[in-house]
């Protein structure tokens, strides 16, 4: 049975780095299309922000090594005091930033109420980690619409729901871990669901995807309490997202269904603006922003106006993680290809300094805006010192 269970594993892996794999290449068939159309537009200012320039100073101080496999999210706790890392080893660690010590390890798994009985419930790539707002308890969401949160002091599960079985690509949770957003595919295999694909010839497969990624009949977007473990709301005809995120009073969210981004009003369930652009988003924590991770590069745009404020072309590469400072002022932005983590000023558009660093899946900077934290391909947690 253990066997079983761990090729079924390979075998489920396997299928999503095919699936990335194919991903990848239709966005660069597709970026190379729209060049010419959607020309970067470079903004520097001759009087930086001088404290984010102070960040140039950033260094090293810890690598935790622990888990077996890769980190695919990390979150720092609201008091800065706690670093919580999810990895493809199907668990949950808690660190002190300081030490690089283990505080504690939470094994991931959930509820078969239909079978009464625990499973694992794999760690993905879609998996997001979130404390509440008091600092009390830890969320892990993941592609399976599941959720299990914990209680940070002595570890215990406080809810655990299972999610459904369908893969979804895009996960975000609020910035106070209340809510839970999640890609929901609504395609059937036989009308051509990423689950369905592995059966066809890879012409049929990319001939399929396209039709899947680039129409809005493909999917909602679910939002959940965290808290019941209830969907309350769904944002209908999404198409399918690889990315998501919540502004920080709850009253907006940002969408990348493969290039199109979408900003919807919460309340409403309305769409109110779309722009173009591939990667990772993130909202600013003041509401003001709304950037994109495409290729290396950098785009940000006014959130209630619509308005460019700049963009900047980094090194090309795939993005992976993307995220602001607490003050707003920061960006932190990964390019998978090239080992990298750059920081820029938001304010002025200008690039600040570049780090080195393997593949990085997840990146946070803890909310005194002094620790930078990756979670890394070579199973690795690594922070950083902002000056």
């Amino acid at each position: 049975m253990i066997l079983l269970m761990s090729l079924k594993r390979k075998y489920s892996r396997l299928r999503l780095i095919g699936f990335c794999g194919i991903v990848s290449f239709t966005l660069m068939a597709c970026s190379s299309i729209q060049v010419g159309v959607d020309q970067a537009r470079v903004v520097k200012q001759s009087h930086p922000n001088p404290t984010a320039m102070n960040r140039k100073r950033t260094v090293a101080i810890a690598t935790f090594k622990g888990h077996s496999e890769r980190v695919t999210s990390v979150a720092f706790s609201p008091d800065s005091q706690l670093i919580a890392s999810a990895s493809y080893d199907n668990t949950v660690k808690l660190w002190n930033p300081r030490t690089s010590q283990v505080i504690r390890t939470f094994l991931v798994q959930t509820t078969d109420e239909e079978h009464n009985q625990e499973y694992n419930l794999w760690v993905e790539a879609s998996s997001k980690l979130a404390f509440s707002r008091d600092g009390k308890i830890l969320t892990l969401g993941n592609g399976y619409n599941a959720l299990i949160a914990w209680q940070v002091d002595t570890g215990q599960i406080v809810k655990k729901t299972r999610g459904r079985s369908s893969y979804t690509l895009g996960t975000a949770f609020s910035p106070d871990g209340h809510y839970f957003a999640n890609a929901l595919n609504r395609t059937s295999p036989a009308s051509g669901s990423v689950s369905g694909l592995a059966r066809f010839r890879p012409d049929q497969i990319l001939q399929r995807l396209a039709r899947i990624v680039y129409s809005q009949e493909a999917g909602d977007i679910g939002i959940w309490d965290v808290k019941t473990g209830q969907q309350i709301a769904t944002i209908p005809k999404t198409g399918l997202p690889t990315s998501i995120a919540f502004s920080s009073d709850n009253q907006f969210l940002v969408s990348n269904a493969f290039g199109k981004i979408s900003l919807w009003d919460l309340k409403s369930k309305k769409l109110l603006r779309t722009w173009l652009g591939y990667g990772s988003v993130a909202i600013s924590p003041n509401n003001e922003f709304v950037a994109v991770n495409r290729f290396g590069s950098v785009k940000v745009w006014h959130l209630k106006t619509g308005k460019e404020i700049y963009s900047v072309e980094g090194e090309c590469g795939v993005g992976e993680a993307l995220t602001f400072s607490s003050d707003s002022k920061l960006l932190a932005a990964s390019t998978a290809e090239l080992n990298a983590i750059t920081l820029w000023d938001v304010t002025a558009g200008e690039r600040i300094v570049t780090l080195s660093s393997p593949q990085v899946w997840s990146i946070t900077i803890s909310p005194n805006s002094e620790l930078l934290a990756t979670g890394n391909s070579d199973n690795i947690v690594r922070v950083w010192k902002m000056q």
